[in-house]
């Protein structure tokens, strides 16, 4: 991948994983005990933030490698 294409996929996974981490919230029912199905929807977003995190530490490292002179 060029790294034009690099930087461009790595800027997007970034702001994927802000807009998920900012609409990710813990709505609590009257009683202040908190929906399980709501709690599982946070665990999956969280899980997909982890992956896009993961995404752009790679990416970060390949992008890094495009800058160094061949061997």
């Amino acid at each position: 991948m060029e790294e034009e294409g690099i930087g461009l996929v790595l800027a997007r996974a970034t702001e994927l994983r802000f807009k998920i981490n900012n609409s990710i919230h813990k709505p609590t029912s009257p009683n202040g005990l908190e929906d399980d199905e709501d709690d599982d929807s946070t665990d999956r977003l969280l899980n997909i933030c982890d992956a896009l995190e993961a995404l752009e530490t790679q990416l970060s490292s390949l992008q890094v490698g495009t800058h160094s002179p061949p061997n």
